[in-house]
């Protein structure tokens, strides 16, 4: 098999403790798609020069300090793993290497890149509300609509589609790194998707999970285009 067929190693990162149900989905979308996941969190860092891409999963609120603000409304804070996953986005960005950022990550993806965040999106946004339960996170869904031509765009569509996606946050982007653009909004205009303006290498943060929507093709595809891209990487 040529070196470019091979499965990808793909690092999926995560907390030390707890979040093994975020793992366990993004860890099988990424085989699903062709990848050889690893796990990494603060204890736990593979070689670098090992990985060919990045997933930076879902999980706890970014530290407002990072974006220069004060705790106002954040939840829950794991500042060693802020500090590997800033590190290691810096890396991906600068190395080239492509990058799925979910949720969390792509808050952080954001603020790596000088972005600011929300710290409570129903102060910005009164008609949103987090999904609270398990059975409404597991289930409900949110109208998305793509704005703008890209990476996200190629694997969702654009035109008036709408595409419901589920809603596990309670934070949103605020002011858009000078790196990166809006690409998909929700029906109040809340950022749903960024990515690099620059479309050299596939850097994409969505505000959804599409891990936990193993069914749905369309959700799957960004895990395929990662896979696909980091192939790409190795290859070289």
């Amino acid at each position: 098999m040529a070196r470019g067929r091979q499965r990808p190693l793909i690092g999926v990162t995560g907390p030390d403790r707890r979040g093994w149900a975020l793992r366990g989905f993004t860890h099988l979308a990424v085989r699903r798609a062709g990848g050889r996941p690893v796990a990494i969190t603060p204890r736990r860092r593979p070689p670098l020069d090992r990985l060919a891409g990045l997933v930076v999963a879902g999980g706890a609120d970014v530290d407002p300090a990072l974006y220069g603000q004060p705790n106002l409304a954040c939840r829950r804070l794991d500042p060693p793993r802020d500090k590997l996953e800033g590190e290691l986005l810096a890396w991906a960005v600068r190395a080239r290497r492509p990058v799925l950022g979910i949720c969390r990550g792509m808050h952080l993806l954001n603020v790596v890149l000088g972005g600011t965040l929300h710290q409570e999106a129903s102060a910005e946004y009164p008609g949103f509300q987090p999904t609270r339960g398990l059975r409404r996170k597991v289930t409900l869904r949110r109208p998305v609509h793509v704005i703008k031509r890209g990476w996200v765009a190629e694997l969702l569509g654009t035109g008036r589609k709408v595409h419901l996606v589920n809603s596990l946050h309670h934070q949103a982007v605020a002011e858009v790194g000078p790196a990166l653009e809006a690409v998909a909004v929700d029906e109040q205009g809340m950022v749903q998707a960024l990515e690099l303006a620059k479309k050299d290498v596939f850097t994409v943060g969505v505000q959804w999970h599409p891990e936990l929507m193993p069914h749905a093709k369309e959700q799957m595809a960004f895990f395929r285009a990662l896979v696909g891209a980091c192939r790409m990487v190795d290859a070289k």
